[in-house]
């Protein structure tokens, strides 16, 4: 009985222990700047996306720079949004208002208010704040979700897509291979972010595999992973996709230009380099 016991706490102890070894190393490993997972982020679903839709970043980029003054930004708010321009707004949205969740959901509902793409926003405002850590992300979502769409979504509805996601921790838990979670996995998000937990940290194999089976979903996991790791891995940045990456590294740098409060945009894009000055929400404003 005693030696029972005595196991049980040791194992505590021991899982307690691998957590929050886990927990710091993530910590350690995974600093990057906000200009880096700006431009990560952005990269990354720029790469992924089909090259006749790719344009839509940039219109998105805009939108998110209008929506900290008014929101929803017309002619916007009065007509119907393709799949790729919400998906791209997500990003874009969840960049911009990564240091307040609860106002990033308001405003991404002006213009989209399914739970992927509050999921999507959600992840990368994670990241931005160097908060987003795998083992916990999933959990985190889940009780994100109910406070934020519990007059968008139908509790059945919700129901059934939070089982979808702690499906998804559970089949990354136990080491199940992607064949078994396409099979299980109904739910397109919940299959995306399975592949990006099961190599948070390889950019390519975790969003290969999700547009493999959706490209949309794709595209959002390769602008987290993007913003995960701060970086586009050297092998993704061939010759072919050097204006790609030109384009990601400007946008992210006028985006994080106008989230840190620059009055003019109008220079940014012609510097090489770009440093913002980094300040607590609502402290530094636009200067006339």
């Amino acid at each position: 009985m005693f030696a029972f016991i005595f196991a049980k706490i040791f194992l505590d102890k021991y899982f307690k222990a691998q957590n929050f070894a886990q927990t710091i190393k993530g910590i350690l490993v995974n600093h990057h700047s906000l200009k880096s997972r700006f431009r990560a982020a952005l990269t990354g679903a720029l790469l992924v996306l089909p090259s006749h839709q790719r344009e839509k970043i940039s219109g998105a980029v805009e939108i998110a720079i209008i929506s900290q003054t008014k929101f929803p930004v017309e002619p916007l708010a009065n007509q119907e949004l393709d799949i790729w321009t919400k998906v791209c707004q997500a990003i874009a949205l969840g960049l911009f208002w990564h240091q307040d969740v609860h106002t990033l959901s308001k405003v991404l509902s002006s213009y989209v208010a399914t739970p992927e793409h509050l999921i999507l926003a959600y992840a990368i405002a994670l990241c931005c704040r160097d908060a987003l850590y795998p083992r916990n992300l999933i959990g985190h979502i889940c009780a994100y979700l109910p406070k934020e769409l519990e007059e968008e979504l139908n509790a059945e509805s919700l129901k059934t897509l939070i089982q979808q996601l702690r499906l998804a921790q559970d089949l990354v838990d136990r080491g199940q291979s992607g064949v078994i979670a396409r099979h299980t996995l109904h739910q397109p998000i919940a299959y995306g972010l399975y592949c990006f937990l099961s190599t948070p940290h390889h950019w390519g194999l975790a969003t290969k595999r999700t547009q493999q089976m959706n490209p949309i979903i794709g595209a959002s996991i390769g602008a987290i992973a993007g913003a995960y790791q701060g970086q586009v891995p050297a092998e993704y940045t061939d010759e072919i996709s050097s204006g790609i990456l030109e384009t990601g590294r400007q946008m992210g740098d006028r985006l994080l230009a106008a989230w840190a409060g620059v009055y003019d945009l109008s220079p940014i894009q012609d510097l090489a380099e770009f440093s913002a000055t980094i300040t607590a929400p609502n402290i530094l404003k636009r200067r006339i």
